[in-house]
C-alpha cells in the first residue's frame, strides 16, 4: 500500500497498485500544498502496524488520525462511510438514508469512488441494493476479498 502521511495525520492510502493513483497523489498535493518526501513518521509508524493489525485479522478499528480532503457533501459521506460496522454491509441507499438524503444514492456513490482513504475509510463495505457487490476503485476481485476478509474476522 501506498500512504501519504505528516507528522500527526494521513492523508492518502491506496493500493500500490491501484489505477489513478499517482493521478490522486499528484492533485492532493497540488490542492494541499504539499510535497511528497519518502521516509516515516509517527503517523506513518501508526498507520503501518494499524494495516499490519487489519491484515492479520486483530485490527478492526483505526485510530491513526485523517485529514480529509473534499468537498463538505464528500466530507460528511466519508464520515457516515466510517459508521458501518466492520464486517457488515450496507446499500448506497442505506448511507444516503442515514446521512438524510434518501434520493441522493448517486452523489453518495459519486463520494465514496472519491474516497482516497482505502480500507481506513470503508467505501468497500457499501455495495447496491440487489446485494451486488458494485463497483470499487481497487476491483471488484480486492473488494470482495475485504469483504470475506472482514466476515472472517468479525468478532
Amino acid at each position: 500500500m501506498v500512504a501519504l502521511c505528516d507528522e500527526k495525520s494521513v492523508y492518502f492510502l491506496d493500493f500500490s497498485d491501484a489505477p489513478q493513483k499517482d493521478i490522486k497523489i499528484k492533485r492532493l498535493c497540488q490542492k494541499r500544498t504539499m510535497t511528497v518526501v519518502l521516509g516515516e513518521t509517527p503517523s506513518s509508524i501508526q498507520l503501518t502496524k494499524e494495516l499490519q493489525g487489519y491484515f492479520s485479522g486483530a485490527t478492526q478499528t483505526f485510530l491513526t488520525p485523517l485529514s480529509l480532503t473534499g468537498t463538505p457533501f464528500q466530507e460528511k459521506v466519508w464520515q457516515e462511510l466510517q459508521r458501518t460496522s466492520y464486517g457488515t454491509t450496507r446499500s448506497y441507499g442505506a448511507q444516503a438514508a442515514a446521512m438524510l438524503h434518501p434520493s441522493a444514492c448517486r452523489a453518495v456513490a459519486n463520494a465514496n469512488g472519491a474516497n482516497l482513504l482505502s480500507i481506513i475509510i470503508p467505501c468497500h463495505r457499501i455495495c447496491q441494493q440487489t446485494g451486488d457487490l458494485g463497483g470499487y476503485a481497487g476491483g471488484r476481485a480486492r473488494k470482495k476479498w475485504l469483504l470475506d476478509h472482514e466476515k472472517k474476522h468479525a468478532l
